[in-house]
């Protein structure tokens, strides 16, 4: 797995676009969602190669499929989900700092339609947790609340109508 900072501090541009073409399908980064300017500078560095922008699309979707599994999975611990919002909103972070790098030109048809996964104000609240480098903010009360407004109550709902069946 490359660290985020290798790619952008050890590579050249030529050598950072054959590193991603050759990996593209297989690219793992440790991304530092602690520090939003190096969250900024990996993706800045991606989107110069030719397959950058695909790739970070691809982390952002796969990210949040995997993490939608993981919470509608029965056999994830309670924690295990409630776990899985914070990586929904590192890896809406990572379009964020796409569409941030991008400045004003037009976005990418991709992204046109895009929005952060719980909504603009709750990612905000939820960057401005990963990137405090406070000591609890992955036990801060919003990811509970959270949790509980979105997914707990889903799930109960789901428990309650189980045992119900209908006659067609």
């Amino acid at each position: 797995m490359a660290t985020q900072t290798d790619l952008h501090d050890t590579l050249s541009l030529s050598d950072l676009n054959n590193y991603v073409s050759e990996h593209k399908e297989t690219l793992r980064i440790d991304w530092q969602f602690n520090d939003w300017n190096t969250v900024l500078t990996g993706v800045s560095s991606l989107m110069k190669t030719k397959d950058g922008l695909d790739i970070l699309i691809k982390m952002n979707k796969n990210g949040t499929k995997q993490s939608y599994d993981l919470i509608f999975d029965d056999r994830s611990p309670d924690y295990q989900k409630y776990y899985q919002l914070q990586w929904i909103a590192k890896m809406d972070m990572i379009i964020q700092a796409v569409i941030f790098v991008n400045g004003n030109q037009p976005l990418p048809d991709e992204l046109q339609d895009w929005n952060p996964t719980f909504g603009l104000e709750w990612q905000e609240k939820a960057k401005r947790l990963i990137t405090s480098k406070e000591n609890g903010w992955d036990s801060n009360p919003f990811w509970m609340k959270t949790y509980n407004k979105y997914f707990l109550t889903h799930t109960l709902f789901i428990e309650e109508w189980k045992d119900i069946s209908m006659h067609i």
